[in-house]
């Protein structure tokens, strides 16, 4: 008993050791696979938390049904994590809107017949697409050695067939005797409106189609006697004629 005492004590680091080597052999030879694990058996609390990664995921098996509702936030995905979806069918085309227009002087024009329109000046304007055309002008009369008098101040747009749109008109009256020499400033400016008279009420605005136009700027002195000295446009300084096209929008 007393060899074997002997002998146990002074080998029992080596026992020992032999016992954990056994002991861990037993271990390593047994394995857990799909096979030893009972179908629906493994649940939420078997799994070690923030341990399940992309990595562990077939792709293509996570489905919408699979998530929660309401548990996916737009603060879970960085830039760029989510495939940009399909482009929409483009909208219907925009009415046009403004586009260009131009001024140019209007020189000075002596002895302007009376009671009658007069073209004093003109310019070309040609349009692309149809659009309405706003236009405005400016100058002066004299009303020379006429008697009381009455002065009207409108632009008006012809196209090959004749006139098609004007602008408001303005009206200037002076009732000084013929002999009293007396200047009427005159300007107007607006969307131009369909037919031949500037002072229609009510009158809708003049779409233009492409083409090419002629807009003339006119005056009208109507006087009682006309024949001892005739108005001038334009006295001691030039007039101005203007367009822009503003489209249909």
């Amino acid at each position: 008993m007393t060899r074997l005492g002997s002998h146990l004590r002074g080998n029992a680091v080596a026992y020992l050791a032999l016992f954990v080597a056994l002991g861990g052999s037993s271990y390593a030879a047994v394995r857990v696979g799909s096979p030893q694990i009972k179908n629906n058996t493994v649940r939420s609390v078997d799994l070690k938390n923030n341990d399940i990664r992309s990595g562990d995921i077939r792709n293509g098996t996570i489905q919408g049904k699979d998530i929660h509702k309401g548990t996916l936030l737009a603060s879970n995905f960085k830039a760029g994590q989510l495939p940009a979806g399909t482009a929409g069918q483009p909208g219907p085309q925009g009415p046009p809107g403004p586009s260009f227009g131009d001024t140019k002087k209007i020189d000075g024009v002596t002895d302007i017949a009376c009671n009658a329109p007069v073209v004093v000046g003109s310019m070309p304007v040609t349009t692309k697409q149809p659009t309405r055309i706003w236009a405005s002008a400016q100058g002066s009369i004299q009303n020379g050695d006429t008697p009381p008098d009455e002065e009207e101040f409108f632009v008006q747009l012809r196209n090959a067939g004749g006139v098609v749109a004007t602008s408001p008109a303005i009206w200037d009256a002076q009732d000084v005797p013929g002999n009293v020499e007396f200047v009427s400033t005159m300007s107007t400016a607006g969307v131009m409106h369909a037919g031949t008279e500037p002072d229609a009420d009510n009158p809708a605005a003049y779409v233009a189609v492409a083409g090419t136009y002629t807009l003339e700027l006119v005056t009208e002195v109507d006087a009682a006697d006309c024949s001892s000295g005739k108005p001038d446009f334009g006295w001691n300084s030039d007039g101005s004629l203007s367009y822009i096209l503003l489209g249909t929008g």
